[in-house]
């Protein structure tokens, strides 16, 4: 949505984007990525969705804990399957779990506990669709993730 307040804000999140698919050569099109506070996360369930998050950020999206607690926060708010993939496997989710293990964890040990990360829900996200050219696009939420994203997170882009 050209007119929506992140995209008129300017944000970095697209040229990120960007510069990730320019040096990453094996994305494939209609591939998802999200965006907020500097973390990217892309859909999938194996391969190179989990290589990124374990690689840039040290986070294994397959942890049980993980999961379990990303599932808990969508039967909270009453979450219904409607698209064919499990909710786990979107871009928003695990840009959601990535940014909430990355909250949860401390400085160090001996050390008062302090978050590193901001909570997801008081940040500003933003979601990629990659064309068949390997181009960004702005993208809605997919139904799935309509049912929790918007009150997740503080804003996404293409939802009103």
């Amino acid at each position: 949505m050209p007119n929506h307040k992140l995209t008129l804000l300017g944000h970095p999140a697209s040229k990120t984007i960007q510069l990730y698919l320019l040096h990453h050569d094996g994305i494939q099109s209609q591939r998802r990525l999200a965006y907020a506070d500097g973390v990217i996360a892309m859909s999938g369930g194996a391969g190179e969705a989990l290589a990124l998050a374990r690689d840039l950020y040290g986070v294994d999206l397959h942890a049980e804990g993980l999961i379990a607690r990303f599932l808990g926060m969508v039967r909270g708010y009453g979450f219904e399957k409607r698209e064919v993939w499990d909710a786990h496997f979107c871009a928003e989710a695990h840009l959601w779990m990535t940014l909430s293990a990355l909250h949860d964890r401390n400085i160090g040990q001996g050390q008062a506990p302090r978050h590193l990360h901001p909570h997801p829900r008081h940040l500003h996200a933003w979601v990629y669709e990659i064309d068949r050219k390997l181009r960004p696009k702005e993208d809605s939420p997919c139904r799935n993730c309509r049912q929790w994203v918007r009150k997740e997170f503080q804003t996404v882009n293409g939802t009103s």
